[in-house]
């Protein structure tokens, strides 16, 4: 678990934008296991993190990961972030879904702010408006932690990324734990979603 997701959110926050203390960042898909190692990280920055989720009952789990200020992925959110921040705007906007949902997270930039893709479950192509491209001059990158440019800032995230678990500091929920011999019960719980472990031995 230690192997994937924190080396990841370590460096979409470290590779595309010098981020300063107070600024805030934007995410999609907030509720998800990597989110909250990207808030994590964030935190150690003082950076702050508006989270977007796709459905009310998901709110709460990106509050509880720790997202500043949470609001439903839909087309008020820019409204609701004004509403929210005032003219503060998003200098970098993390996108794990693609598709319409690309085109709702680029609208939360502020002028040349930048857009990173890094995971697209829904297999849509990105539809961001050309005009928030041109008139916000923003700027779309694509990440891949298997990228061989990364490969020797790995190792070092990993190990805050344990520092991290064993002092509390961050925590990731796991749903269950079984035995080995009802791999086939996880297999079905994975399915439903949640973060499921197999106890491959007592």
């Amino acid at each position: 678990m230690l192997t994937i997701n924190p080396p990841s959110a370590h460096l979409l926050l470290e590779t595309y934008v010098q981020l300063q203390p107070d600024d805030w960042i934007a995410i999609n898909a907030a509720n998800s296991a990597i989110a909250r190692w990207i808030v994590s990280f964030a935190k150690r920055k003082g950076v702050k993190t508006l989270g977007l989720v796709r459905r009310a009952e998901a709110m709460d789990a990106a509050r509880e990961a720790g997202c500043e200020l949470v609001l439903l992925d839909d087309d008020n959110a820019p409204r609701k972030m004004t509403e929210a921040l005032g003219e503060k705007r998003m200098r970098l906007a993390l996108d794990a879904v693609s598709g319409e949902a690309t085109g709702r997270l680029a609208k939360l930039l502020g002028r040349r702010g930048t857009l990173v893709s890094y995971a697209a479950p829904s297999f849509a192509a990105m539809a961001v408006s050309p005009f928030d491209v041109i008139f916000n001059d923003l700027t779309v990158r694509g990440f891949s932690v298997g990228d061989p440019d990364f490969a020797g800032r790995i190792p070092s995230a990993i190990m805050q990324a344990a520092k991290m678990i064993a002092s509390g500091e961050t925590a990731i929920p796991v749903a269950a734990t079984y035995p080995l011999e009802e791999i086939g019960v996880a297999i079905a719980h994975q399915v439903r979603g949640g973060k499921v472990l197999l106890q491959v031995r007592d």
